[in-house]
C-alpha cells in the first residue's frame, strides 16, 4: 500500500536530520514552503510536523516555526521480562510461597501503604534445566476478594500479577539494576556460595495516577542473566496500514 503523503514528508524530513542536512538548532522550512515544495496541503504539512515533533526530532517555537532538536543520547530502550531475560535460558518457574502478611516498615515505604494494609508476598524460583538461576520475590497490596490463581502466579509476569484491576496499557514502571553478593537464605535457594555475584533487578509498578500497585526484586546468578538495551533517537508513532 502506498504511503500516505504526510508519512512521506515525515520520512523525508527525518532523513535530512539523520544525514545532517538539517542540524540541531536549524529551523525547518515554513508550512507554506513545505506545501509548495512537496505539492501537498498545509493541513498535511502540519500533521507531518506534529508527528516529527512527537518523535523527538524537532520542537516548535510559537510564532517562529519548527527547529531541529539537540538529540538525547543517554536514553536506552531496555526490554525486560523476568521469565525471558536469563540469557534465553529461563524455561520454567517454581512457586515457593504465597502469603498474606502484615507489612514491614520497608513494605510500607516501597508500596506507600499504611500499617493496617496487608501485603501479598509471592516467592518463586526461575529454573533452567531444573536448576535455579534466579530468586524472585514480589509484594502486592492485598485486595480482599481478588483471588490469585496458582497457575497465574507461577507463570505470570509482574505487570500481569499487579495489574489485575488496571489496564496494562496504563501501568508505569521503574526499574533499578545493581550488583550484590549472595548471602543468607538466597545462597541456599540458588545453591551458590556466600559472596557469589548476583545481578539484582528491582521493579516498581504504578497506575497512571502514580499509585504503587506492586514492588519486587529478582536475584539472578550473574552468569545466567543477560540484559540488552538499544539507543534509538525517535520512534515511528504511526501505522502505514
Amino acid at each position: 500500500m502506498k504511503e500516505l503523503l504526510y508519512i512521506q514528508l515525515v520520512d523525508q524530513l527525518r532523513k535530512k536530520i539523520q544525514l545532517g542536512v538539517l542540524k540541531p538548532g536549524d529551523m525547518l522550512p515554513s508550512e507554506n514552503e513545505l506545501s509548495q515544495e512537496y505539492q501537498i496541503s498545509r493541513v498535511t504539512v502540519r500533521k507531518s510536523l506534529s508527528l516529527l515533533e512527537q518523535e523527538g526530532y524537532t520542537y516548535s517555537a510559537p510564532g517562529k516555526g519548527y527547529f531541529v532538536r539537540e538529540p538525547v543520547t543517554d536514553k536506552y530502550i531496555l526490554n525486560f521480562n523476568e521469565m525471558n531475560n536469563a540469557g534465553g535460558s529461563a524455561a520454567s518457574s517454581k512457586l515457593l510461597e504465597v502469603n498474606v502478611v502484615p507489612p514491614s516498615t520497608k513494605m510500607m515505604y516501597e508500596l506507600q501503604i499504611p500499617d493496617d494494609r496487608y501485603v501479598i508476598v509471592i516467592k518463586r524460583l526461575l529454573l533452567a534445566e531444573g536448576a535455579p538461576i534466579a530468586y524472585d520475590i514480589k509484594y502486592l497490596p492485598y485486595n480482599r476478594g481478588l483471588p490469585l490463581v496458582e497457575r497465574e502466579i507461577k507463570y505470570a509476569t509482574f505487570p500481569e500479577l499487579a495489574g489485575k484491576k488496571t489496564s496494562l496499557f496504563s501501568i508505569k514502571k521503574d526499574l533499578k539494576i545493581c550488583a550484590k553478593n549472595a548471602s543468607g537464605e538466597i545462597c541456599a535457594l540458588l545453591n551458590v556460595e556466600e559472596g557469589h555475584p548476583l545481578l539484582v533487578i528491582s521493579q516498581k509498578l504504578y497506575t497512571a495516577e502514580n499509585k504503587v500497585i506492586g514492588w519486587g526484586e529478582i536475584y539472578y546468578i550473574a552468569e545466567f542473566c543477560e540484559l540488552n538495551a538499544m539507543w534509538s533517537f525517535g520512534q515511528r508513532l504511526y501505522d502505514n496500514g
